[in-house]
């Protein structure tokens, strides 16, 4: 994304009183208000200009100030406010001022000074203090930070960790974007994309009109850079009236750079002069920036024949000037790239830790006592280990840390994996095998259910790992919610689950598992994504009457088996019938769970 903030401005009718307000109110309504009303928060903050202020509402004023001074695109005016903020004895100021100061350095195409700003937000967020909020909008802007460096794979993981925090709509539109200026980067998304459809109405439906144009803006990039000029000239030429109205400096240069390329290249030399005039305009703002670039060389072109002879020399020179940053843009970001590989690997693990333990401590808190519920119930524990409970409980509640390692610890004791709460790999090889052992010695029918879940590492790449724990989570549950007395379940590896079912034939398998995939296909992430995503599913039924093997030989062919079709969209299914018998393979319509096609393999 082209932007790290947005305005939109909207008419008020009688307008209160402002006059009468106390300092925090005014500050707190102007900071409300800051990008969708431009005009009133300036009437607010003229009204606080005059007025006594203490320590913390002076610091509050002033980054409300430094932020207008990035809507007017005054971009070193507002480095050397929050410069002076970032040196506030109030760490969340501090931090604050930092993730500005960061981002303002990116647009400058600082990247080394925005790197140093990154350490020493790194350093700040452990700090006790820090308030969550604050700590989400710190996690958009590293995300943003890595979205202008080029590294977009990284922007995604940043910004995959704010799907389970709770976000306000406008934030929601911000993270939208941003990981959609990611894929545009990677050349991973296009203007059918639903994931562009959705962001624009969602970012339009609650007034973000410069953020929808911003991401307008970006993707004309995308559409430039593939040749698809009549598309960029068909979306951006009917918005530029609003572009313009709403005198967003960086947009409104964007959109007259894509315009003036896009005429040039579809032969309307003469709006292409048109729109290169414009965008030039902005050349002194916009240094490095390769919209400006590309308009740059069509102004030079044009001028020869449409313009003046300083205007030929003008262009030139920019030209030739933005060829030079460009270069040492692309170098400068490779070697910050690789400088951030190992810097920020240090700080990874501590990022993580962070925002699972902030997003996840009242779920980790019902988990605990879910689990020696269970233990309970099911007399797999001992009063001891009861009293243990209570003990881990009490700590969690003393230290956010507590959490993970008494949860951890627990689970370990339990022989759970920590994520599903069901067998991990070890464990669930132990149980399944003594449990197989004596089904065989009582020789008792069984069934083994193998569903692997084929698209983790594409979710996990477009929207973060938190939405492919959440599916894993679920579907784990799912399975849990289905299985009959005495099954055992466990996962055998990160995207498979498996399910022993004692006393049960075929047909009972088969009810059972279309049953699942129904209830799979009504998943729907509406915290994560604001659009449907279809899951993908292999899976292998396999009846074990009168099967010899061990439990280790049949997990490893359902794993082999799977393998082969789970590239396949839809739902896939492999029914694999006793030694004797042949196997079969189902195909399953992504649109019609539980309905297929069956063929002898």
């Amino acid at each position: 994304m082209s932007f790290f903030i947005a305005v939109s401005v909207s008419a008020h009718d009688a307008a209160p009183d402002y006059r009468a307000w106390q300092n925090k109110d005014l500050l707190d309504e102007a900071t409300q208000v800051r990008s969708t009303d431009i005009e009133l928060s300036a009437t607010l903050l003229e009204i606080l200009k005059n007025r006594s202020l203490s320590e913390q509402e002076k610091a509050h004023y002033d980054h409300l100030q430094a932020y207008r001074l990035i809507l007017e695109g005054k971009y070193q005016d507002s480095l050397e406010a929050y410069q002076k903020l970032k040196k506030s004895d109030d760490v969340n100021i501090r931090l604050q001022a930092l993730s500005y100061i960061m981002n303002l350095h990116l647009l400058q195409r600082d990247h080394q000074l925005a790197v140093d700003q990154l350490n020493d937000i790194l350093g700040l967020l452990p700090h006790p203090q820090i308030e969550p909020e604050l700590y989400t909008k710190t996690l958009m802007g590293i995300g943003y930070f890595h979205n202008q460096l080029g590294a977009h794979k990284q922007a995604l993981e940043y910004l995959g960790r704010l799907t389970n925090r709770h976000l306000t709509e406008r934030q929601q539109c911000l993270v939208f974007s941003h990981k959609l200026s990611a894929l545009i980067g990677l050349n991973s998304t296009s203007p059918d994309d639903v994931l562009y459809h959705s962001t624009m109405n969602f970012c339009k439906d609650i007034g973000e009109t410069i953020i929808v144009e911003g991401v307008m803006a970006d993707m004309a990039e995308l559409q430039v850079r593939e040749g698809n000029y009549a598309w960029v000239i068909d979306n951006l030429a009917p918005r530029l009236s609003s572009v313009e109205k709403g005198n967003y400096p960086m947009n409104k240069a964007e959109f007259y750079a894509h315009l003036a390329v896009s005429f040039y290249h579809t032969g309307d030399t003469e709006r292409a002069w048109e729109f290169s005039v414009k965008a030039m305009e902005y050349a002194s703002q916009f240094r490095v920036n390769h919209g400006l670039y590309e308009a740059s060389k069509v102004a030079t072109k044009l001028a020869r024949s449409k313009g003046t002879p300083e205007q030929v020399y003008v262009y030139m020179a920019d030209q030739l000037e933005r060829q030079h940053n460009h270069y040492l843009q692309q170098r400068a970001q490779e070697s910050v790239r690789k400088h951030l590989e190992f810097e920020l690997d240090k700080n990874k693990q501590l990022i993580t830790e962070l925002s699972d333990h902030l997003a996840k401590q009242h779920s980790q808190l019902k988990i605990v006592n879910r689990e020696i519920d269970a233990l309970s119930q099911q007399n797999l524990i001992s009063i001891g280990y009861i009293a243990l409970g209570g003990i881990v409980i009490a700590g969690l509640m003393l230290s956010v840390f507590g959490i993970r390692s008494s949860r951890n610890a627990l689970l370990d004791k339990l022989q759970l994996d920590p994520l599903t709460k069901v067998f991990h790999r070890a464990n669930l090889l132990k149980h399944f095998s003594i449990k197989w052992q004596e089904l065989q010695q009582q020789q008792h029918n069984a069934t083994l259910l193998c569903l692997q879940l084929d698209q983790l590492s594409e979710i996990n790449y477009r929207s973060g790992h938190t939405l492919t724990d959440w599916l894993i989570e679920r579907t784990t549950e799912i399975l849990q919610d289905n299985a009959p007395h005495g099954a055992l379940i466990g996962r055998y590896k990160g995207d498979m689950l498996v399910m022993l079912l004692p006393n049960t034939n075929m047909h009972t398998l088969m009810l059972l598992h279309s049953k699942i995939i129904k209830t799979i296909d009504t998943l729907n992430p509406r915290m994560f994504l604001t659009y449907r995503f279809p899951y993908h599913t292999t899976s292998m039924l396999v009846d074990l009457s009168e099967r010899k093997e061990t439990i280790y030989s049949l997990l490893a062919s359902c794993e082999a088996r799977m393998q082969v079709d789970c590239h396949k969209d839809g739902h896939k299914l492999i029914v694999d019938g006793n030694s004797d018998a042949s196997d079969n393979s189902v195909k399953v319509d992504a649109k019609a769970p539980g309905i297929g096609e069956v063929s002898s393999t």
